[in-house]
């Protein structure tokens, strides 16, 4: 009926792969030569990869720095702008403020 029986489990198949082309000889005759070619020519070592690990993140944190960095900029720039407009606003209110709300309440309007 479909029930789970615990007498009958099947058994794992095993994996059994049997290398088809494979020259044990051949091996070690690869193997010599390179220690061999390795003896005479010792400046040709193992391969050193230019790339660390990590290097791709600090890459990718520095991108971030700069563009945080030029935003940071944009912003004083903006910020100044705004105070330098609002310090020429106050300095005209000032300085010819009296005559414009006079102005302004004699009208009427």
């Amino acid at each position: 009926m479909g029930l789970f029986s615990f007498r009958s489990t099947p058994k794992p198949r095993r994996f059994n792969h049997i290398p088809i082309y494979w020259d044990p000889e051949k091996e070690k005759r690869e193997e010599r030569e390179a220690a061999i070619e390795k003896e005479l020519h010792p400046s040709t070592g193992e391969y050193k990869p230019s790339i660390k690990r990590g290097s791709f993140r600090k890459y990718s944190e520095r991108l971030d720095y700069d563009k945080k960095k030029i935003e940071n900029r944009k912003m004083r720039m903006k910020l100044l702008l705004a105070l330098v407009l609002l310090i020429i606003l106050a300095v005209y209110i000032a300085l010819y403020g009296s005559s414009l709300f006079s102005l302004y309440f004699e009208s009427g309007i």
